[in-house]
């Protein structure tokens, strides 16, 4: 019974406000049509009553939908922008602590300490802002990195296909279309000689 009880509150929440308003509504308007169609009143006063009725109902739901609507955007708006500062901030600070803005040759990662508290702080933001999208990007990254202590000195590709896949969920989340994008393709902005270091690898661009 405690279990029903909580699944319906969850349905019940997820509901929007909006629905709620116009259920009200039309439960209102209800006792009074059935009054003025089943009083004994004149059929032009009733209809003239109804008319009135329902224009102010109609005006009232027009504004109430309207704030809604504006509302949602002007929400949208400000998650939007909360995440690209969110995002522009991590990126920096993720490819400078993997040495991703220095060639492969001469690449030097920071402290796997300093890396970690970077992912860390990215993943408290993402907790609270971010869609499901990137926090399922950022959880496949952590057990990369599970790998990247020993992989990553042998292969170095590796890094890149898991940070490429980390920077497309982000650009998602951002509404960005990767139409048209090759793999490695973001990953190769930071890299200057990633396309021949690639290649020598035998993978092709």
């Amino acid at each position: 019974m405690r279990k029903l009880w909580s699944s319906f509150r969850t349905f019940i929440a997820k509901i929007p406000r909006i629905s709620w308003l116009v259920l009200g509504t039309v439960v209102a308007v209800g006792p009074v049509v059935r009054y003025v169609t089943t009083a004994a009143i004149d059929p032009a006063m009733a209809a003239s009553i109804l008319g009135g009725f329902a224009t102010i109902t109609v005006a009232a739901l027009t504004v109430a939908l309207g704030r809604y609507v504006e509302r949602m955007k002007q929400i949208e708006a400000e998650q939007h922008q909360r995440r690209a500062e969110m995002h522009s901030e991590f990126i920096a600070e993720f490819v400078r602590g993997l040495g991703l803005d220095q060639a492969p040759s001469v690449r030097k990662p920071v402290g796997e300490a300093q890396l970690a508290q970077t992912m860390a702080n990215f993943t408290a933001s993402a907790l609270a802002w971010s869609t499901p999208v990137v926090l399922q990007a950022v959880r496949q990254w952590r057990k990369d990195s599970n790998q990247l202590s020993t992989e990553a000195q042998s292969d170095p590709a590796f890094v890149f296909g898991s940070v490429e896949r980390l920077i497309r969920a982000i650009r998602v989340e951002l509404g960005h279309s990767d139409k048209g994008l090759k793999d490695y393709d973001l990953v190769g902005l930071f890299v200057n000689d990633l396309d021949s270091f690639l290649t020598k690898r035998g993978i092709k661009t």
